[in-house]
């Protein structure tokens, strides 16, 4: 999102507003001086998902995903903050999701893995 502000004019010597050519500040005729400012505004997310394998052992031992993601529902259109821990040598199951704007938790699981059924 852009936002442009033009401003101005403001006296060339002293930098002060002024309504005419003349500066009262100054208390002298001087040139026009003409400011402009452009406000960027953007929103950065991120996000990290590690996986630990072994040699030996098929597939991961462990999986770690923290971060944004983007959310289907319409209510959450700023997206989710998704905390995800899949640990096979432990055998847990870990999964919390919040509203990434208000930080209020959405949903939670903490079971062992072997109960968790996915959601398909």
């Amino acid at each position: 999102m852009t936002n442009t502000i033009k401003d101005g004019p403001f006296c060339v010597d002293c930098r002060a507003r002024k309504e005419s050519r003349f500066c009262v500040n100054c208390q002298k005729e001087t040139s026009n001086l003409f400011q402009v400012q452009i406000i960027e505004t953007m929103r950065a997310r991120e996000s990290i998902g590690i996986k630990q394998k072994r040699q030996g052992f098929k597939g991961f031992i462990k999986k770690i995903f923290q971060g944004f993601k983007p959310s289907g529902d319409p209510q959450l259109s700023q997206g989710v903050d998704v905390q995800m821990i899949v640990d096979k040598e432990k055998n847990e199951y870990h999964h919390i999701v919040k509203n990434n704007l208000t930080g209020k938790i959405l949903h939670e699981e903490h079971e062992k893995l072997t109960e968790h059924k996915p959601k398909k």
